[in-house]
């Protein structure tokens, strides 16, 4: 019954936006009429760019976006849920400046929300739980762009860079607006995690088949497959699925239905074979780093489990695992090179660094400044990166934002009762912890191919903690179809 009565409501405003689609995916089909329009060489088929200009085309849906923004800002924020497992849905212009449909959903989100809130209602946004942090954290990019337009560093370089550390961010502006309910949270989740299914699927057949995109040898001369689920960037989609598997464990541990525990039962185990086919070992140690955290936050019943279930795999693991934990092979020497350059870029330059866009090389024993176009620092961990180009102390601000983030869901969680925003907060966290920890071995926050699912992550967990925050004391679920409102003082 009110099914019936919201499509009857609603029937006018769905047919319209249905009509801008259809126009939409008409402009994409006709892109493919005009010359030039390939795929680069690290992107996915021409289909996908060419459905890029579908969404592009599809922009015509602004104006019932502006008039019906109670529909239209859910939908985008589940097309952000969706679009991290299409990374090949971009545009690249020259080197790293990269155009992409998240950016545009961002984009045309964040005029809808602020037309909804502050012209129309008048009211102001919903408070982030890391607001401060992250408002000292946009002094901290102001001061690396101003660096970088005085030492002449190419717009594509110090674009990238700043999309990636700060344009990225509004989607958890976005979630904490637009998520009001644990029924919409799950939604997102699910959209999540059920968009990732392909890969999984695909990197488990590339396994089986030896038809992996990547091949490698152990120090014992096995020969490994590493699977990459199609994305073509193996260490980028063990990060990706890596956190895709933590949301697909929140939402089996928060299912209320036998059926749709095992469905996601099947979903947390293909996603941790998939992250074990990519022989991605900051990912493997990443995950233990996460699933530590959720546990720690959950309670000693599942430290106990966590305990019990690495005993198991312990014993049962295979020798290729362990194999690959050996550091001792070439991967790890580059690293440890890309590190010592970093180092003296820090040592050179630790107040500042030298703005963003700004890579270095060492000759001899002196570190140089590089400014080349479409070149971007390869350290191969991201807070390297961060204090070369804003300096220790703007690392300092960055890490602030993650401290601030992880004691206050640590806070939140002990004050609310065993349930959904409880169990939530716990894996979403772990997400977290280990996103936080695998970024210490490759780049991954500033990527157009994994930047969008870090701050996704963070946007749900924010979201998570003003759900609990605004729960009455002992209530430990909302009805699923209210809004949970949101106190001004809740973000302290």
């Amino acid at each position: 019954m009110e099914m019936a009565a919201w499509w009857r409501r609603h029937a006018l405003s769905l047919g319209f936006l249905a009509l801008a689609l259809t126009s939409g995916l008409a402009v994409g089909f006709g892109s493919a009429l005009v010359s030039g329009l390939h795929a680069s060489a690290d992107s996915r088929p021409t289909f996908y760019i060419e459905l890029f200009f579908a969404a592009v085309g599809a922009l015509v849906a602004i104006a019932f976006a502006l008039a019906r923004a109670d529909i239209a800002l859910p939908s985008l924020v589940l097309l952000l849920a969706f679009l991290p497992s299409r990374t090949g849905m971009q545009w690249r212009y020259v080197g790293h400046a990269i155009v992409s449909v998240t950016d545009l959903v961002i984009l045309l989100g964040m005029a809808v929300l602020l037309v909804k809130t502050k012209v129309r209602a008048r009211t102001r946004l919903q408070p982030i739980v890391v607001r401060t942090p992250l408002w000292a954290w946009l002094a901290v990019g102001m001061l690396g762009l101003i660096l970088a337009l005085d030492h002449g560093a190419p717009w594509v370089n110090w674009a990238a860079s700043f999309k990636g550390f700060y344009y990225w961010i509004l989607i958890v502006v976005l979630c904490v607006n637009v998520v009001r309910t644990p029924r919409m949270l799950r939604l997102i989740m699910a959209v999540l995690v059920f968009s990732a299914l392909p890969t999984v699927l695909s990197a488990i057949r590339d396994a089986v088949s030896g038809a992996a995109n990547v091949r490698a040898i152990l120090p014992d001369g096995t020969l490994i497959y590493r699977t990459t689920g199609g994305s073509g960037l193996v260490n980028q989609y063990a990060f990706y699925i890596m956190a895709v598997f933590f949301v697909a464990l929140g939402l089996m541990l928060t299912a209320r239905r036998w059926p749709e525990r095992i469905l996601f039962v099947a979903c947390t185990v293909g996603c941790l074979v998939a992250v074990y086919l990519t022989y991605t070992r900051g990912a493997w140690i990443a995950t233990v780093i996460g699933l530590v955290v959720f546990a720690l936050v959950s309670g000693r019943k599942t430290v106990a489990s966590l305990i019990a279930v690495t005993i198991a795999c312990a014993a049962f693991a295979p020798p290729a695992l362990w194999g690959r934990l050996s550091f001792g092979d070439s991967s790890v020497a580059e690293r440890v090179n890309y590190a010592q350059t970093a180092f003296a870029a820090i040592h050179a330059y630790p107040l500042t660094g030298y703005g963003w866009g700004s890579t270095f090389e060492t000759v001899g024993r002196i570190v140089v400044p590089i400014l080349k176009e479409a070149d971007m620092p390869f350290w191969h961990d991201d807070y390297l990166i961060v204090a070369t180009q804003v300096g220790l102390p703007g690392l300092a601000v960055f890490l602030w934002v993650w401290a601030a983030l992880a004691w206050s869901t640590v806070k939140t969680a002990r004050s609310t009762p065993p349930g959904f925003a409880r169990t939530t907060m716990a894996v979403l966290l772990g997400a977290t912890a280990a996103m936080f920890a695998q970024a210490f071995t490759d780049m991954f926050y500033w990527r157009n191919e994994t930047g969008p699912i870090v701050w996704l992550i963070v946007g749900l967990l924010c979201t998570a903690i003003n759900m609990a925050r605004a729960r009455p004391a002992g209530q430990a679920t909302a009805p699923l179809n209210e809004p949970a409102p949101v106190e001004a003082g809740a973000a302290a």
